[in-house]
């Protein structure tokens, strides 16, 4: 005589199908947790110079000045490798760099980026009123896409008329830009951020409040 068993119920068969997914899941998450790790100390550590220009741009944007990095160095002794920048310097309003250069390990220079204290808001309009940059005159984008400065304070551009940065956003096809970074401009024959220009005004700010 021959036994016979019961077909599994659909509540075994939906759990075990689920279990099953489960597994796969968690395989290919440790998969691809180790794609990340190897792509990083393999890849990207090696070529860690390289993002410095992005890098620079970035710190000028949340600065609201100019950041320049000497160079990345980066070692992989671990899970996450460290990351140091040496030759960090923050530039003023004429170019000079404030503080001595030094090696600066990353978490330090994040640290200082949020502690610094707010800096007075120029509109752009206020660079033109004061003869900085005159009516008519062109602006130049890292990508050399110009364009022409309008006595109201805003830009006009192949397509469209707006601010600083919304005339950059759009050439650049990007939700937003930090047109003060952006844009640049010729100055004793080199091409200099507008950026240049704010700082200088923020400096005069705080001369008259001290005085």
């Amino acid at each position: 005589m021959t036994d016979t068993f019961p077909a599994p119920s659909r509540l075994l068969l939906a759990t075990g199908l689920i279990a099953k997914w489960a597994l796969r899941l968690v395989a290919g998450g440790w998969l691809l947790l180790a794609l990340v790790w190897v792509a990083l100390h393999f890849v990207i550590v090696p070529r860690i110079d390289a993002l410095r220009p992005w890098l620079e741009e970035q710190a000028s944007r949340t600065l609201g000045t100019v950041v320049r990095i000497g160079s990345i160095s980066a070692q992989s002794n671990g899970l996450i490798p460290s990351v140091e920048l040496r030759g960090v310097q923050v530039l003023d309003a004429q170019g000079q760099a404030l503080g001595a250069e030094a090696p600066c390990p990353t978490g330090a220079l994040l640290w200082y980026w949020r502690h610094l204290p707010p800096e007075p808001r120029v509109p752009f309009g206020q660079v033109v009123e004061r003869g900085m940059l005159r009516p008519g005159e062109v602006l130049t984008s890292p990508r050399g896409k110009t364009a022409r400065v309008r006595a109201d304070g805003t830009l006009v551009g192949p397509e469209m008329t707006g601010s600083i940065h919304q005339v950059g956003a759009a050439m650049e096809g990007a939700p937003s830009c930090n047109g003060w970074t952006y844009w640049h401009f010729r100055r004793d024959g080199q091409m200099v951020p507008i950026d240049i220009l704010r700082q200088q005004i923020r400096a005069e700010m705080v001369d008259g409040q001290t005085h």
